[in-house]
């Protein structure tokens, strides 16, 4: 079995990483295991020989953002432009704690009712958590994907 193509190809590969990296990339990822084994998928599929580190993280990181274009559209397009809005500046701020805020509620341009409504709608998708008191996208690589496209 280890003399498989497949698994001599990945023997080839010497990948490293050290403590920091590697605290760096599970952070970015929010240390959500799907997220993490995505990117470092990522990182294996395309680098070999190689010291990890935060330019290849980040590098990586668009490049799966690229690859995924189309699954993340299409879960927005399943939102309202009103929820869009909402994970959009969320995922600006990373985490907020007061949704329905002065100050948030004017970076979205909505009531802060029309917050209220969607954010539980968005909690009930699972695409919004509450977690540590705070708001945040289940799912970090569509957070950078809409700060980096919307």
């Amino acid at each position: 079995l280890l003399s498989s193509p497949v698994f001599a190809q990945e023997e080839q590969k010497s990948l490293k990483i050290d403590f920091d990296d590697c605290c760096y990339l599970q952070d970015k990822m929010k240390r959500i295991p799907e997220s993490i084994n995505i990117l470092c998928f990522e990182i294996m599929q395309n680098n070999q020989n190689c010291q990890i580190n935060r330019k290849i993280i980040n590098d990586e990181i668009m490049r799966i953002l690229d690859n995924r274009k189309n699954r993340f559209e299409f879960v927005i397009a399943s939102l309202s432009a009103a929820q869009e809005r909402i994970i959009t500046q969320i995922a600006r701020e990373n985490k907020v704690a007061l949704v329905q805020s002065k100050e948030f509620t004017s970076k979205t341009d909505l009531t802060a009712r029309s917050v209220k409504v969607n954010i539980e709608k968005l909690l009930d998708l699972g695409v919004v958590e509450f977690s540590d008191g705070c708001y945040q996208l289940n799912d970090p690589l569509l957070g950078y994907y809409l700060v980096e496209y919307r």
